[in-house]
């Protein structure tokens, strides 16, 4: 399910950190339930041998100014905020809540949320293009000879992408459905240029792409990925793609 916010605000427009994925993670939590915050964020789901918080949201959209020197963005007039999740209790929490409260803190600003639009885009065929409205990253963490580790970043380009991003729905897969996936595999490639995104999320670079991407497979198994995001770290704002 898709929940896609219009936001508005006062005065010189909403500031931020350039770098603001941590914000917006932060204010969605704040909007859920303190017990089911506390429990998503620390204990999630499990599928896989990995744990996932199962939700994912978009760039801001709307138009901005970039401040470089200053380490901020600034956004004027209204903005959309597209959060995602295939859990029910997720999506009825946030859209409920904000219909009733109608706002909600962004960083050290409040906002008002005019507009709360509520879709259920759904893969019906096992060949399918999406588009990034935040960027997909995926990567392997290796050992160095000489200790320690470092991480690998995959461009969409090398067959390791590919293969992880089937591996890492497969894992969301059991954490949603309770048993492990058994049938046909995903295959992901991009349509065109892709756009290399260098971002920091609590002091870690992180690299990710954005573009349009052609998907086959089994339809349910990419519909996952369109409600939980492709890709990892997705509620930290990666990975989540609109048909």
């Amino acid at each position: 399910m898709h929940l896609t916010l219009t936001l508005s605000f006062a005065g010189d427009g909403l500031q931020l950190p350039i770098q603001y994925n941590y914000w917006v993670q932060s204010a969605v939590y704040k909007i859920l339930d303190p017990e089911y915050a506390e429990q998503l964020h620390g204990k999630g789901y499990s599928g896989g041998g990995r744990i996932f918080r199962l939700f994912t949201f978009s760039r801001l959209m709307g138009s901005y100014r970039l401040e470089r020197e200053k380490g901020k963005i600034s956004f004027f007039g209204p903005v959309r905020l597209v959060i995602a999740s295939p859990m029910v209790e997720f999506c009825e929490q946030v859209a409920s809540v904000l219909a009733k409260e109608g706002r909600m803190q962004l960083g050290k600003q409040v906002v008002e949320v005019e507009k709360v639009e509520v879709e259920s885009p759904r893969i019906t065929s096992s060949a399918v293009e999406v588009f990034t409205l935040s960027p997909i990253t995926v990567y392997s963490t290796f050992d160095k000879p000489e200790g320690g580790r470092y991480t690998c970043y995959f461009d969409p380009r090398e067959r390791s992408f590919s293969q992880l991003i089937h591996e890492n729905l497969t894992r969301k897969w059991e954490a949603i459905q309770g048993e492990p996936y058994s049938g046909e595999k995903t295959k992901i490639e991009p349509l065109g240029k892709t756009r290399l995104h260098i971002l920091r999320y609590k002091g870690t670079v992180i690299k990710a792409w954005s573009g349009r991407f052609r998907l086959e497979g089994d339809p349910a198994l990419m519909q996952v990925g369109l409600d939980a995001g492709f890709g990892a770290k997705n509620a930290q704002g990666f990975g989540l793609c609109t048909l």
